[in-house]
């Protein structure tokens, strides 16, 4: 049976997050069972990790092109549009919410969250050899304790998920993106919303790019790089 992601008009993916309470999802995944061995774009408000176990695979992730390996250990910074395709890959997606480090308004979420989601320069990271293979620990880690939940496992699961927060922070000035690169995700979502608004008419190009204040070359040219098609071949 063929999967796909359930995505919604404005390409946010629809999918819960573990409890309420405990916004957190474990997920085993293969490629293969996607149909065309591929998922569309989509984004989400949750953080995702993915770890290969086995194969390879492209992602791209806000227009950069990322091929994954076993044993690599990939993060997808919240908010960030993102696809993959590949003949065989199979991986471990972990996927969680901002929120779950501490509520919004405290120090710990604006000094040492917040700002991960806010760096315009930073929508993935790449990891692999030892670093890669120690991040994954950590994650199989919280895995485990998850299946198990054994007595105080939601604690134990932080304490491993802040150790990896704190090693992935060290790393973040070092997979720094050029600064276009956010901006052209707020103008692909800036067209998606235009054309979902006015789909009714025949619109073209031109006011498309009247709308959002682009050049119709620019809109084209952001949008199949990111969307891999042409923005009226999305009506």
């Amino acid at each position: 049976m063929n999967k796909s992601l359930l995505i919604n008009p404005d390409l946010s993916e629809i999918k819960s997050r573990g409890q309420s309470n405990f916004p957190i999802r474990f997920g085993h995944e293969k490629i293969e069972k996607y149909t065309d061995h591929r998922f569309l774009a989509h984004w989400h408000p949750a953080f995702e990790i993915i770890t290969v176990q086995s194969g390879s695979m492209l992602w791209k992730v806000d227009g950069f092109d990322y091929t994954l390996k076993t044993g690599d250990f990939f993060f997808i910074n919240a908010g960030s549009l993102h696809s993959g395709h590949g003949k065989s890959c199979e991986y471990e997606a972990f996927t969680f919410l901002p929120e779950l480090f501490a509520p919004t308004d405290t120090k710990i979420f604006q000094d040492d969250v917040l700002p991960i989601i806010q760096n315009r320069k930073f929508s993935a990271l790449q990891l692999s050899g030892p670093m890669a293979k120690e991040m994954t620990q950590l994650i199989e880690n919280m895995r485990c304790l998850y299946q198990k939940k054994d007595k105080e496992y939601t604690l134990r699961i932080m304490i491993n998920l802040f150790q990896l927060w704190l090693k992935l922070l060290q790393e973040v000035p070092k997979a720094a993106l050029p600064l276009q690169m956010k901006s052209k995700n707020i103008l692909i979502k800036k067209i998606i919303i235009y054309i979902q608004q006015n789909y009714y008419r025949k619109i073209t190009i031109y006011d498309i790019a009247k709308a959002v204040l682009a050049s119709p070359s620019t809109c084209s040219h952001t949008f199949k790089s990111l969307l891999n098609m042409a923005p009226i071949k999305y009506f």
